[in-house]
């Protein structure tokens, strides 16, 4: 049988080892949530400065494009009214060219009333009209209205698929219009800032972090700063469309075999995406756990030992001792007292024992009384090996002339002489017997 102080060692110990694992798996799912936490803050963050980066980029553009638009007309009437004053230079290609350079134009065109080419800095598009094609036929409503002032929108013209932003007037005397051509490089440098792969590229953002845009009516993605997203639609790269649109919380995504932790926003007719790996999200946990079981290790090492010592100094010790008080109790030895103070517990365990005690040697004395008042004679006593004392009645003293409390080693009282696993029946009669015999030697001699 185990001792008490080896099964709660046993049970600290358990106890101990079951507490540190409840800890790591509260601070682990505590870790997980604040890690998902501080994504979705920085994911917010950034979010609320693609907006604004969006919302800086549309402005600028809107201003470039205004800009740009006044300095087409402003270059086409400037045109318009040079060749009003050299009506020479309408059909004179160098000087056309000449006027071009001069107000960095690219192309300059003449068109009649009909709205055919019949003149400018290029040639080759003699004879194409506002009717040749889509582009060109932005300007026809002029041949109807001729005050009307038309800035196009930069895009490929008919003629070679060039990228060139038209602006056209009527002269002033109403007999040709004028159109000039320009490089649309301004409007197409503001606009690349507002296109979705140049604003990631402008978030200094980790290699690690994905970001995507994803078009809200055909959920394909329209930009992402993994080209390799680009043109997929979420189902294929494995992302749910349901998740995605709720925009509460973040959530798991199994992205072409690799699982990723999502955050997602709308912005105007897009959703933004913020897509980290989970080996990224959570590269930190493993070893704030492997630091803080080491620490659990060492204090529930030192709270083991600690209360370990103290249950062993304040209870097993005194256990012990109350235990080897009983057992010279038990032997016979009722002089003994139990005196353990070292808890109100023990002091209180010490007191009933000894008032226990008390109370057997009263019923002792009350015995002895009540015999000594009979008129037999009897006289009884008990001793056990080992303990000093021996008890008797009163007139077993007068019997042996007061000599047990001399000698216990005499003929006579070893004789007499009953243990205490025998019952109080037989001690009496024993008593009776040897003392019967002993009136008779006396007799006798």
């Amino acid at each position: 049988m185990k001792s008490l102080k080896q099964i709660i060692n046993r049970y600290i110990r358990s106890a101990a080892i079951v507490m540190a694992l409840v800890i790591l798996v509260v601070i682990a799912f505590a870790e997980i949530l604040i890690e998902q936490g501080r994504v979705e803050d920085t994911a917010a963050g950034t979010f609320v400065r693609l907006e604004q980066i969006i919302e800086e980029n549309e402005n600028e553009l809107k201003q470039v494009k205004e800009k740009y638009d006044k300095t087409c007309l402003h270059d086409a009437e400037a045109i318009a009214f040079l060749l009003q004053k050299d009506p020479e230079a309408t059909n004179d290609t160098l000087k056309l060219k000449k006027y071009a350079n001069l107000l960095e134009l690219d192309e300059i065109h003449i068109f009649d009333e009909t709205g055919t080419i019949v003149s400018g800095t290029n040639p080759e598009y003699y004879g194409y009209s506002f009717s040749s094609g889509e582009q060109m036929a932005f300007f026809a409503p002029m041949l109807t209205d001729k005050s009307l002032q038309l800035v196009q929108d930069a895009g490929p013209n008919t003629a070679e698929g060039k990228n060139m932003q038209y602006s056209a007037v009527w002269s002033a005397d109403g007999t040709f219009i004028v159109q000039v051509g320009k490089d649309p490089q301004l409007v197409t440098e503001a606009m690349e800032k507002n296109e979705i792969s140049y604003i990631f590229h402008q978030l200094n953002i980790s290699p690690a972090i994905d970001y995507c845009a994803v078009d809200s009516e055909t959920l394909s993605v329209i930009g992402a700063t993994n080209a390799d997203m680009v043109g997929k639609t979420v189902a294929k790269l494995g992302i749910s469309a349901e998740s995605m649109q709720n925009e509460e919380h973040g959530f798991y995504a199994n992205i072409e075999g690799k699982y990723y932790y999502c955050v997602f926003k709308k912005i105007e007719t897009r959703y933004m995406g913020f897509i980290i790996p989970m080996d990224v999200l959570y590269e930190r946990i493993p070893l704030d756990l492997l630091n803080l079981a080491l620490c659990l290790v060492l204090i529930c090492g030192t709270l083991t030992v600690f209360v370990a010592n103290c249950v062993n100094r304040y209870v097993i010790h005194d256990i012990h001792r109350i235990n080897g008080k009983l057992n010279r109790i038990t032997q016979g030895d009722l002089e003994e007292k139990v005196n353990v103070q070292s808890s109100r517990e023990f002091s209180a365990l010490s007191r009933y024992i000894n008032e226990m005690v008390g109370s057997l040697v009263n019923n002792d004395r009350k015995m002895s009384y009540v015999l000594s008042r009979t008129e037999m004679n009897i006289g009884v006593y008990e001793y056990r090996d080992g303990v000093q004392q021996v008890y008797c009645t009163e007139r077993t003293r007068r019997f042996l002339g007061g000599r047990m409390r001399r000698r216990r080693t005499t003929p006579v009282t070893a004789c007499i002489c009953i243990h205490s696993s025998r019952s109080c029946a037989a001690a009496a009669w024993s008593a009776s017997a040897t003392y019967t015999a002993f009136r008779a030697s006396r007799t006798a001699t």
